[in-house]
């Protein structure tokens, strides 16, 4: 689809895209690095308030344990006095607006159940008196863990009954008066834990954020959802949930460790927004406050920065767009000019004018380049026009040699129709149009049969030219009388002299009796037959003493015999067969010529061609024919 588009649109196009790739891969990578940078500074932020309000609540607390701590030693140096320690309760509560109560709660073993209160009611101090009719306040928790650690101690939360009927907590002093047991009364501060659901909830923590306390066995003490307070813990929330990370969270809290980790919110029994929990304890009282930011809080800032970086971009491509078209324009105008042109060539026209080529840029280099090509093609097209008519002119001298070349060798099978003391066929198969193979077989009277096969060295016209003059050579003088050496010796003669191309011949010349199936023959360097007897076993002809023909005057040919038996065949071949080679250069080979000729011999000698055809085709699969294949195949039948 882009390749249908003008060159203008298509530079405008890729550019744009590659602008288009460039900018999203910096808006993105700006918008995970601000992501990261925000978050770190949202982070840091939060840290810094959870552990601000922390030590605010800590110096809240560290002043109601001062101000117990001195009305403890107020108390220390006195006996038990109702009417004295109710003045010290009123004074202390009336003049630090932190406590909502204090108490002084005397051992009741030692001392009777004395355990005077005041508390604030409304603008107003009143005093109570805990022990009253003998109520049992020692077994009250800002009583019995003083009592018993011995050491100053900041209750869990509760409902105070005693009071004003709010929910607080105590941090209560253990000490011992003169004369008395170890712990002879415990002096307690009150806080009510209103202050501090009004100190959280007064915190900048965005529109969603929020946070909460909560005391030493998890329990909720401020949180904005009033209903969870000392309702619900953080382990009662972590297990109504099926929650296992929140309740290691809160592991984490009521241990006293601090930490930053992502969350699921506690507004509720079910999980909210994902967020992130800042916590940290409260050493004081052992409580852990957290702080919950919602992470939408965080990539609000982020989201608006990647609004306003996209709108830019958006503009700037819409910006590129239009210079890159304008530029492109102007480059392409000179080429949609040339291809105009171009196309008025394509249609034939060589003569159509080129628009004139302006300035020195690529654009009026590919015009003059245009206007060469196009004297080039003429000059060309006029040249091809002579080399085709040449070509074709030889091309039907060649199919008219090639026509030639086999009507020199015999075709017509059976040759002798009606003798029945020999089968024989041959095959002529050029590489090229013509070729230097050639085979031959004539009777030279009614009992003798003359056999030729030969290779002419190289291809084409030369080598055909050559074989045509060699096989004459070897009808005339075989009809003269003489045997296959001497006929061998006349045509080396004949064909070395005036051998200025030093072109030679390989052949094999025989001539067989076909009364007794004696067979003379002369080898002139060729490669030397196969006998397949009746039985099927394949032998090679013994080695004959001769040089190919052309290449000496003065050459001598040995003669040799083989005697066939009624049913014997002979077998003559070029190395057209022998060296036919596959795709990875592999050949034939003798050895196997031999394996296919012993399979075939069985068959008449058309089918023992045939087969080692067949078979030199399966070994070349497809490989182009790299020489003439030349067979022929001659049996004995057996005299008259």
């Amino acid at each position: 689809m882009l390749r249908d588009l003008s060159i203008a649109w298509r530079m405008t196009l890729l550019v744009v895209l590659g602008a288009a790739a460039v900018l999203v891969g910096i808006s993105v990578y700006t918008y995970v690095a601000a992501g990261h940078m925000l978050e770190r500074r949202q982070r840091a932020e939060i840290t810094q308030t959870l552990q601000a309000t922390a030590n605010r609540i800590e110096t809240v607390e560290n002043s109601v344990e001062e101000i117990v701590q001195g009305l403890a030693l107020s108390v220390e140096g006195l006996p038990p006095d109702a009417r004295r320690a109710r003045l010290l309760l009123r004074r202390t509560v009336g003049r630090n607006p932190a406590l909502v109560g204090a108490a002084i709660g005397y051992d009741p073993a030692a001392y009777g159940h004395l355990a005077p209160y005041a508390f604030m009611d409304g603008d107003e101090v009143r005093i109570k008196d805990l022990g009253r009719d003998g109520r049992a306040y020692e077994v009250g928790d800002w009583f019995q863990l003083p009592y018993q650690m011995e050491e100053a101690v900041w209750t869990d939360p509760y409902y105070d009954e005693g009071g004003a009927d709010m929910v607080t907590a105590t941090y209560a002093l253990p000490l011992r008066l003169a004369g008395g047991p170890p712990v002879s009364a415990v002096v307690t501060g009150d806080v009510s834990l209103n202050w501090l659901t009004d100190l959280l909830e007064g915190l900048d923590l965005g529109e969603t954020g929020y946070a909460f306390l909560i005391g030493q066995n998890g329990t909720f003490i401020a949180h904005p959802g009033r209903r969870m307070l000392m309702n619900e813990s953080i382990f009662s929330v972590a297990e109504a949930r099926g929650d296992r990370r929140l309740r290691a969270i809160g592991r984490q809290m009521i241990h006293g460790e601090t930490g930053f980790t992502a969350f699921d919110g506690l507004e509720g029994l079910t999980p909210s927004e994902p967020s992130y929990l800042a916590f940290t304890p409260i050493p004081t009282t052992g409580w852990s406050l957290g702080i919950v930011y919602a992470e939408t809080e965080i990539q609000g800032d982020l989201v608006a920065l990647s609004r306003i970086q996209w709108m830019i971009s958006f503009a700037g491509v819409a910006a590129l767009v239009l210079v890159v078209w304008l530029t492109a324009r102007t480059i392409t105008r000179p080429l949609h000019a040339l291809d105009a042109a171009t196309q008025t060539l394509a249609e034939g026209d060589l003569d159509a004018p080129l628009p004139k080529a302006k300035g020195r840029d690529e654009v009026a280099h590919l015009t003059d380049s245009f206007g060469r090509m196009r004297d080039d093609l003429q000059r060309h097209i006029e040249e091809l026009r002579e080399t085709t008519a040449e070509r074709e002119r030889i091309e039907s001298e060649l199919r008219i040699a090639a026509d030639i070349q086999m009507s020199l060798v015999p075709r017509a099978f059976p040759p002798f129709p009606g003798r029945e003391d020999l089968d024989l066929h041959a095959v002529l198969d050029p590489a090229r149009e013509v070729g230097g193979d050639f085979y031959d077989f004539f009777l030279l009277d009614d009992d003798h049969l003359c056999l030729a096969i030969a290779d002419v060295s190289g291809k084409g016209v030369p080598a055909a030219l050559l074989m045509a003059g060699a096989r004459s050579y070897v009808r005339s003088f075989a009809r003269e009388g003489g045997g296959p050496a001497e006929v061998a010796a006349k045509v080396n003669v004949e064909l070395a002299a005036d051998n200025d191309a030093c072109m030679f011949v390989t052949m094999f010349l025989a001539v067989a009796d076909l009364r007794t199936g004696v067979v003379r023959c002369a080898s002139a360097g060729h490669n030397l037959p196969f006998v397949i007897d009746a039985a099927g076993t394949v032998t090679q002809v013994p080695r004959i003493r001769g040089v190919a023909l052309g290449i000496a005057e003065a050459a001598v040919y040995d003669e040799a015999e083989v005697r066939l038996r009624a049913g014997d065949a002979l077998f003559l071949y070029t190395d057209g067969v022998s060296e036919a080679m596959d795709v990875a250069g592999h050949v034939f080979g003798e050895e196997r010529l031999a394996e296919e000729l012993a399979r075939a011999g069985g068959e008449d000698c058309a089918g023992i061609i045939d087969a080692v055809l067949a078979a030199v085709a399966r070994h070349a699969e497809g490989a182009e024919q790299s020489d003439d294949i030349t067979m022929v195949a001659f049996r004995y039948l057996g005299g008259a």
